[in-house]
């Protein structure tokens, strides 16, 4: 659930599913953070620290689920808009074969017609063909996911598979063959 942000003691909850903690310099009714450098800094290092920390996998694999949902204020609407930037280089997407890797390294199997392709191409295959994996993803996460970068497999990515598959079988005898 979303937890608050502390200037040492609880100030509101900001949208983010971690706590964050620090020696904000708070408005007078202590009801939200002051909009000034000495807070802009600080939100800046809350950055630097949520990154730093999806370098572990076990933080890594949980990194889009912290993230949490976008908040109204300016102020945080920044630290969650960079954050999401910053993951788009980071490995915090587990794949289907259960490896951690950055967005721009796999691909939704989509929905639709091309979707029901993506469901007979095995990952060996997209790996293979097209250098990438299937995401697995929950349909609460598809948002998050497309935020970050992680694009559905489409009808380019087929191609490459039937390229890459040739004579020898592969896709093409698996589309043809049942």
């Amino acid at each position: 659930s979303d937890q608050y942000f502390y200037s040492f003691l609880p100030v509101r909850r900001v949208g983010f599913r971690v706590a964050i903690q620090g020696p904000f310099e708070l408005t007078a009714n202590r009801g939200d953070a002051r909009s000034c450098l000495h807070n802009v800094a600080l939100r800046d290092v809350v950055l630097d620290v949520f990154l730093s920390a999806v370098d572990d996998p076990d933080i890594g694999k949980r990194a889009l689920s912290y993230v949490g949902v976008q908040t109204p204020d300016p102020f945080w609407i920044q630290l969650r808009s960079k954050i999401i930037e910053g993951l788009r280089q980071k490995a915090c997407i587990t794949t289907e074969q259960g490896t951690l890797v950055a967005p721009g390294q796999c691909i939704l199997r989509g929905s639709g017609r091309v979707g029901a392709v993506a469901r007979l191409v095995p990952g060996d295959l997209l790996a293979a063909a097209c250098g990438l994996s299937f995401a697995r993803a929950l349909p609460s996460e598809l948002g998050m996911l497309r935020a970050v970068g992680v694009s559905c497999f489409g009808w380019s990515h087929v191609v490459q598979c039937l390229q890459w598959a040739g004579a020898g079988g592969g896709l093409g005898h698996r589309l043809c063959n049942g």
